[in-house]
């Protein structure tokens, strides 16, 4: 083992299997490989800067070992009087990672190790400082807890994860507590499709199971609205991955065919630049495709395959792989990135779709998808062009009855298997003793205990629910970056609008300045961009005979802008309104006879999200992957999270995946023999 192996046989004693990591990253041929490693082993390495920072990481550790306390605690308090030492200075370096974030994606892994190595020298001490990251590392050794030093109730104790690292205890001194006496119970708090697929998981592995929505009914962000006979989904409304629902049903010994009808959509949607007369239909035919950019640049069309095949390899490789991995340790991140590397996945979307596109339509159409997640396009990795080449390569889906409907039966499905649901129970606190989640307590002050708890609500708000917990990130610098937000209009019309497709996407004069606006700036955007849904195209039931049910999403800045929505939101309404009439669809004001709205108030009020977001975290490089929210809390044992703001991501194939994650880490960390009802993934799915 060489020199960085032994500072990585820190690691859990694994140095090997990280060098041989590190050494894959030499293996890739790239000119910048051996910078990049050597970035990182300065990180790890020993260096006269680490000096500073050594003291005051062993104080802290040293001041909660004197009274008992658990040492990772420690290692936080050393990291911020080390930082404090250090002046700030990995401030200045972690500027220094964005700017080269728009070149090659081995460029970005070289400044990002460079501003790593280079800053956290001075706050990372090779012995002890260097752990932090890596989760509860830093402990007391020989103290007493729940028994002697090594038995499994006190290793536990010091590292309530041990069973999923390093072997489990004998089940009933595992257990103890309410497992002990029989049903395992679990309570989850949201009813997303985070929620709801984790419930039915769990369900089929033997879990009692209880859901506290704080709303009246089920869905959360995917709600419905009906009134007048109009229908309107109020969240998700555009269908990819359909086998992932498939894999839920699955686990519950369900045929997605027996409770939805999914229809493909040809064309997905039609993209309007307003001010001219072409239009871009984008869908999963690949000569209509072709056709379609053709209209704009034959260049461009002739790169569609080498896009399709590069966009294709980063689902492969990135997203199936990435995407049911839980990312709780560096070195799980550090494995991929040479992967990463290689697809030049870390190069921001924006300039990667232009490495294959250069008229400025073209890139638009392939390029915006990050947007509706809540990412702007020129600030996110180039894993997420995934988006495009599944709605290429798999299609664009509707489900008969809308979203909902899917809600509808995964709710179904839940009381079916025995479990619970309650509505309109806001829960105001996790509870926890001792390290360990206990169970909740909602807002009328009922406690309700579990052995485990899932949160599928918004992450950003995990310290109002916790509020004397360790921080879930003692190691980051900056808080969680929450999305934009979105003002929504859900419209019934007595008309139908034919201009409008199923999903139609209507873009202002100013693309890159919305952008800019609605998230680097947040200010009201001067521009617009607006997505409709008009599902009464498909399905005409939707909306009563000669009506439209029309919902239109305009991304707006989340409340950290300081905007009054109150004195906004008719003023909005009535500017994005008159814009459309203007656009193409005369009359829309005067036909309107249902109306519903949700702003960043709805947001942050009724859906409990932070700033009013509409999309939860930020899905920038610096808040993916490890440095997103994981699936398993930090600090807190038994503490879990599902849903858009934890990894892998937002949208719903990303909230599906959650569920899988955590089902995952869950059956680690309680181990049983689980009776599974899945019978492998089916459905029936309807082609035009």
């Amino acid at each position: 083992m060489g020199r960085l192996g032994e500072r990585l046989h820190l690691w859990k004693g694994d140095g090997a299997e990280v060098e041989g990591a590190l050494g894959g990253l030499r293996e890739t041929n790239d000119a910048d490989a051996e910078a990049e490693v050597t970035g990182l082993a300065i990180l790890l390495d020993e260096s006269a800067a680490l000096e500073g920072g050594e003291e005051s990481a062993h104080r802290g550790l040293v001041q909660i070992e004197g009274v008992g306390e658990v040492g990772d605690r420690g290692g936080a308090i050393g990291f911020r009087e080390a930082n404090q030492e250090c002046g700030g200075a990995i401030d200045g370096s972690y500027g220094g990672v964005i700017g080269p974030m728009r070149s090659s994606g081995t460029g970005m892994v070289k400044a990002l190790f460079g501003a790593l190595g280079g800053a956290t020298a001075c706050l990372f001490t090779t012995h002890r400082m260097v752990l932090l990251p890596w989760g509860r590392m830093i402990r007391p050794q020989g103290a007493l807890v729940n028994g002697s030093p090594d038995s499994c109730s006190a290793r536990r104790a010091r590292h309530p994860y041990d069973g999923a690292h390093r072997g489990h205890c004998p089940r009933g001194e595992q257990r103890g507590g309410s497992m002990a006496q029989g049903g395992r119970t679990a309570i989850i708090v949201g009813s997303g499709f985070g929620g709801l697929s984790t419930a039915i998981r769990l369900l089929s592995d033997g879990w009692q199971v209880t859901i506290l929505e704080a709303r009246p009914e089920i869905g959360g962000r995917a709600s419905r609205i009906q009134e007048g006979g109009y229908t309107f989904d109020t969240g998700p409304s555009l269908i990819t991955m359909p086998w992932l629902f498939e894999e839920v049903y699955a686990a519950a010994g369900e045929k997605m065919s027996d409770h939805v009808t999914l229809r493909q959509l040809q064309p997905g949607y039609r993209i309007f630049w307003t001010g001219e007369d072409r239009h871009f239909d984008f869908g999963s035919d690949r000569e209509q495709l072709l056709a379609e950019m053709r209209k704009f640049s034959n260049d461009d069309a002739n790169q569609l395959d080498a896009f399709l095949a590069a966009s294709g390899a980063i689902h492969r490789e990135g997203i199936l792989v990435s995407g049911r991995q839980n990312f709780l340790n560096l070195k799980d991140f550090v494995k991929l990135l040479p992967t990463m590397a290689r697809l030049d996945a870390i190069r921001y979307l924006e300039g990667w779709v232009g490495k294959f596109f250069k008229e400025p339509h073209v890139q638009q159409a392939f390029g915006f998808h990050s947007l509706f997640i809540g990412g702007d396009p020129s600030r996110v990795p180039a894993i997420y062009s995934a988006l495009a080449y599944l709605q290429i390569a798999d299609g664009i889906w509707y489900t008969e009855g809308g979203v909902y409907s899917i809600i509808q039966s995964f709710g179904k499905i839940i009381a079916k298997m025995g479990g619970t649901i309650h509505t309109n129970s806001k829960v105001d606190q996790i509870l926890h003793r001792n390290g360990r989640a206990t169970g909740v307590r909602t807002s009328d002050g009922v406690v309700h205990n579990a052995d485990l708890v899932i949160y599928n609500g918004d992450v950003t708000a995990r310290d109002a629910l916790l509020p004397d917990a360790p921080d879930a990130f003692p190691w980051r610098l900056r808080p969680l970056r929450t999305t934009m937000s979105a003002h929504m209009m859900y419209l019934g019309t007595n008309k139908k609008f034919e201009k409008l497709l199923h999903h139609t996407l209507v873009v202002g004069d100013d693309y890159h300045g919305f952008i800019k606006d609605v998230t680097r700036e947040r200010r009201m955007p001067r521009s617009n961009a607006v997505y409709i849904h008009a599902p009464s195209r498909t399905e005409p039931e939707m909306a009563p005979p000669g009506g439209d049910s029309i919902a239109i999403l305009l991304p707006v800045p989340n409340l950290r802008s300081g905007d009054d929505w109150t004195e906004a939101e008719p003023r909005m309404r009535d500017r994005t309104l008159e814009w459309l009439e203007n656009w193409g669809l005369p009359g829309l004001r005067d036909s309107i006879v249902v109306e519903r709205s949700w702003t960043p108030l709805t947001f942050r009020d009724e859906l409990l999200a932070p700033d009013g977001n509409a999309f939860a975290v930020e899905p920038s490089l610096e808040q993916s992957a490890y440095f997103r929210q994981p699936n398993r809390d930090r600090t807190i044992a038994g503490l879990y999270y599902v849903g858009g703001g934890t990894h892998p991501g937002a949208g719903m194939p990303g909230a599906l995946l959650t569920s899988q994650v955590t089902q995952d880490l869950i059956r680690g960390d309680y181990p049983a023999p689980f009776a599974s009802h899945a019978t492998g993934p089916t459905g029936n799915l309807v082609r035009p």
